[in-house]
């Protein structure tokens, strides 16, 4: 259920009710929840939150009823995260996060060697244009020597 963050204390204070029901449509606790198969979870205002609150859908209309929230499919995980296929999800997962971290790596990398291409260009133009000074002063002072003479 997603709330603003102004109001996310409410549902730290147990502001709704949740009813899980199995495939059948049977209403089951979540501890009698089974990893792997599929329920569906409807949360409900309690009745001293009913006043100050109402559920809309994702266009922003007010739910007929307006203290309950739509049902929401999900496959249940236990607290090793197991289920069907989590597994699977869990190894794309973490080769996701490795292949985001040699993504970071290629790119700082070649940042790295652009600077360093980049300051070696303006160190030998730097050069160049010293080399070039100093040559056109020693010329100058070759000149000016040679007409003295």
């Amino acid at each position: 259920i997603s709330v603003p963050e102004s109001l996310a204390d409410c549902l730290s204070n147990d502001a709704f009710n949740y009813t899980y029901t199995d495939e059948d449509g049977n209403t089951v606790s979540k501890s009698d929840m089974v990893a792997g198969k599929t329920y569906s979870v409807k949360a409900t205002l309690k009745p001293e939150y009913a006043a100050n609150f109402e559920f809309i859908d994702i266009n922003g209309v007010v739910l007929p009823d307006a203290t309950a929230s739509t049902s929401h499919e999900f496959e249940y995980e236990d607290d090793n995260g197991s289920g069907n296929g989590s597994g699977d999800n869990r190894e794309e997962s973490i080769w996701y996060k490795m292949q985001v971290i040699t993504e970071m790596v290629v790119a700082a990398t070649l940042i790295g060697l652009f600077i360093t291409f980049i300051v070696l260009i303006i160190k030998l133009k730097s050069k160049k244009k010293q080399h070039s000074d100093d040559t056109r002063a020693k010329d100058k002072e070759d000149g000016s020597n040679n007409t003295t003479e």
